[in-house]
């Protein structure tokens, strides 16, 4: 269960949801590495592209 701020509960079974991923279609450390780090370096300016969002005044 996954509990998030003001809004509802949320149920994940990681184990039935990735049962069908076949190990040879996992990426290799290094390239799961490299990934990590372009997700973290992207993911401040996402959350800031949301917020702007979330915050915008809806047009009539």
């Amino acid at each position: 269960m996954v509990r998030l701020d003001g809004a509802e509960d949320i149920f994940f079974d990681a184990r039935s949801s990735f049962s069908s991923v076949d190990p040879s279609d996992l990426p290799t450390p290094e390239e799961a590495e490299a990934q990590h780090r372009s997700l973290r370096t992207l993911l401040p300016d996402l959350m800031g592209s949301l917020a702007l969002l979330r915050d915008k005044p809806s047009s009539p």
